[in-house]
């Protein structure tokens, strides 16, 4: 195992070093028929194509030289980036406001981990018929189901950050907490 990561890490070393060496230019031409071609060798084309060819050639990134210039941030430029928005409390919004945006965050929440227990129970079963029968068409609806599963539980957590996010906005408006149900 340390041989193979000592072999990689060497592997990896020498792309670096050698990084330039492989960026080649590359040739672009149109046919008469219209068909795009590309080569890095420029006797493959063909000679009443040639006046066509335009060069590929990997563009330089230049790095400044002087790396000692500050950037200063001005009041006014700092303002501009922000954009203004008029500072509302969480109690003009209203109570439906707030228990809008929660019940539909803790209803799709709900509504996933009640799918997810049937779910799982399928999957079992058609893990259980593809041990029996070894046949592609369970093994198929297993990992289908298996990615169903994989989807809802992502989409659950992603759900629950969003609630996080909610309660912080919410608090940081001052939300009573019986709006947050």
């Amino acid at each position: 195992m340390k041989l193979m990561a000592l072999c990689l890490l060497v592997f990896l070393m020498q792309m670096l070093i050698h990084e330039n060496d492989s960026i080649a230019a590359m040739y672009k031409w149109e046919d008469s028929s219209g068909v795009v071609h590309f080569s890095d060798d420029p006797a493959s084309i063909p000679a009443k194509f040639r006046n066509r060819v335009k060069n590929l050639e990997p563009k330089e990134v230049e790095i400044p030289s002087d790396t000692t210039t500050e950037t200063t941030v001005k009041p006014e430029q700092n303002e501009l980036q922000q954009p203004s928005r008029p500072e509302t409390s969480g109690l003009d919004k209203g109570k439906e406001y707030w228990q809008v945006r929660y019940q539909s965050i803790l209803g799709e929440m709900t509504r996933l981990k009640d799918g997810l227990k049937g779910k799982r129970e399928q999957m079992n079963e058609y893990r259980r018929k593809w041990l029996v029968t070894q046949r592609r068409v369970e093994r198929q609806a297993f990992n289908q189901m298996e990615n169903e599963i994989n989807q809802d539980e992502e989409r659950i957590k992603e759900l629950e950050k969003n609630l996080e996010a909610l309660d912080v906005e919410a608090a940081r408006n001052a939300v009573p907490f019986e709006w947050r149900r």
